[in-house]
């Protein structure tokens, strides 16, 4: 399987990690980056701390926004290990998608003539990619 992305061939190759293994540790180097960046590199990391501490509703709403991408993330994760990387970005275009559908009938928001152009277009992607993954599982089964 010559055209697999990275995290595919990751899974290929380390089958018995699981997504929570995989995100914590992905998270664990990404943290030590942003760490030394923020106190190591520049001053941001303890002005940061600072306004957190003088504003506790900043504090809880940036905890609940961490905790919201964290459940997301382990979806995301999930998704992968379970279906692959292609799967995990159709999820993800199509959730994109529905959500810029949804802004525009429930609040109003207008698209010029080119934007429905592309929302056309996203549209007409997901389905042919459904109607040829749905082939190729057909004749799958009937071989």
């Amino acid at each position: 399987m010559a055209d697999l992305c990275a995290q595919d061939k990751i899974n290929e190759h380390y089958p018995r990690n699981s997504p929570v293994h995989m995100m914590c540790w992905m998270n664990f180097w990404t943290s030590l980056c942003y760490l030394a960046y923020l106190f190591g590199f520049s001053s941001t990391g303890y002005d940061l701390i600072s306004f957190l501490l003088r504003h506790p509703d900043a504090a809880r709403d940036v905890l609940l926004f961490c905790l919201c991408g964290a459940f997301g993330q382990l979806f995301i994760f999930l998704t992968i290990k379970s279906f692959g990387s292609l799967t995990n970005t159709l999820v993800c275009t199509t959730r994109k998608f529905f959500n810029i559908l949804i802004s525009v009938v429930v609040n109003g928001n207008p698209l010029l003539p080119m934007q429905w152009v592309a929302v056309f277009m996203v549209f007409i992607g997901l389905i042919t990619s459904t109607l040829i993954k749905s082939k190729s599982r057909f004749k799958y089964k009937k071989a």
